[in-house]
């Protein structure tokens, strides 16, 4: 929190390096290995590599994203809309643990895209004629 809070603004753009590695057995820097053990600051959670890389403003506007995604698609009942949703809240829960980089944020952008295609397609004028044609 201390490496967050020297750059609160717009963070630092990457992870910080520390002295160590995370490849050694040890847990930290001891007098027969100075360089042990210390793992790079914000690689371990997405919440912690905000803060770190795009400060308390980056963390917060990506926790804004996901929470308004989750709010304005949350009563899409559809099979996208479901999977879609739980993307969106997902990473939610599992940023203070996991790191959301490449392959799971691409993941879960592509739902929220999904996600409005399908309202899209729900609210178009066609879709709306055939719902007023059923009752």
């Amino acid at each position: 929190m201390a490496a967050a809070a020297s750059s609160p603004i717009i963070g630092f753009g990457s992870t910080r390096a520390a002295v160590g590695s995370s490849q050694s057995i040890a847990v930290g820097k001891s007098i027969d290995c100075q360089r042990c053990g210390n793992p790079t600051i914000g690689s371990n959670g997405q919440l912690w590599l905000l803060l770190i890389a795009q400060g308390f403003v980056g963390a917060a506007l990506y926790i804004a994203f996901f929470l308004r995604s989750a709010w304005v698609y949350r009563r899409d009942g559809t099979s996208i809309g479901a999977a879609g949703w739980l993307a969106c809240v997902l990473p939610l829960f599992y940023m203070f643990i996991y790191n959301a980089l490449v392959v799971p944020l691409v993941i879960s952008l592509v739902s929220i895209g999904l996600l409005w295609r399908n309202a899209q397609a729900r609210h178009s004028p066609a879709a709306l004629r055939n719902e007023g044609s059923r009752v």
